[in-house]
């Protein structure tokens, strides 16, 4: 996974598989390898299972930005700014636990802040789906009633969100005084996964599980635009 992106699972599948002769679909000692064209694997038991209240983790987003002619470089903490919605309106990322799920006792203003200068951007993941516009991971995967996805939920499929930091120092006389926003926009029609194979690929073994992960990929993007005041 790039540095720019991380990846939450909502949704877990794992495939166990044996080596079969897939003339017969049996699992016998015949296939006891995979140099005979007629042995391949077959699944012999699959288990699903959902990740236990993904919206209530917390991402740390950790950003930097640097204007190297003006000698500017700043770090998250350096900066003040705002988690923002669709409208362009500044939004609590401790909103969701009184307003949606009416338990503000669960979040801790001093670890759970945007754009404090000083402290640490954390925000929950239901932060991060409501700055979308997503109400909740339960949320059909598609607007669209053509696509697939429109039958299918975030939870189940995952989906692609791309979080914008836009840095800028227009509100200020001050050039070194930049200030930042993020926004989350939803990448429409689109899901997402990750497979892992144990063993690894190239290793021949009587046994493998395919472990396929759904989830919400949360790409990072980064601009800015930085000014200086001159008379000449």
């Amino acid at each position: 996974m790039p540095a720019e992106a991380t990846f939450l699972g909502t949704r877990i599948k794992n495939e166990h598989e044996r080596i079969a002769n897939l003339t017969s679909g049996q699992f016998d000692n015949d296939c006891d390898a995979l140099a005979r064209p007629e042995c391949g694997y077959l699944t012999s038991l699959e288990v699903s299972y959902y990740v236990a209240e993904p919206e209530l983790f917390t991402v740390w987003i950790d950003h930097t930005m640097s204007v190297p002619e003006y000698g500017i470089s700043k770090s998250s903490s350096d900066m003040e700014g705002a988690l923002l919605n669709l409208d362009g309106d500044w939004l609590d990322p401790c909103d969701v636990y009184e307003k949606v799920l009416h338990r503000p006792d669960l979040c801790d203003r001093n670890t759970v802040q945007v754009g404090v200068s000083g402290q640490k951007d954390i925000i929950p993941v239901y932060s991060i789906l409501q700055a979308a516009g997503i109400p909740d991971l339960d949320a059909r995967g598609s607007s669209n009633p053509k696509q697939e996805l429109y039958n299918e939920t975030i939870r189940f499929a995952g989906a692609v969100l791309v979080v914008s930091i836009d840095y800028t120092n227009e509100n200020s006389f001050v050039e070194g005084n930049i200030t930042y926003t993020i926004s989350v926009q939803r990448v429409e029609n689109a899901e997402y996964k990750g497979e892992e194979l144990t063993p690894e690929p190239g290793v021949e073994d009587a046994n493998r599980t395919i472990i396929d992960r759904h989830g919400l990929r949360i790409v990072i993007k980064q601009t800015g635009l930085v000014g200086r005041f001159d008379l000449g």
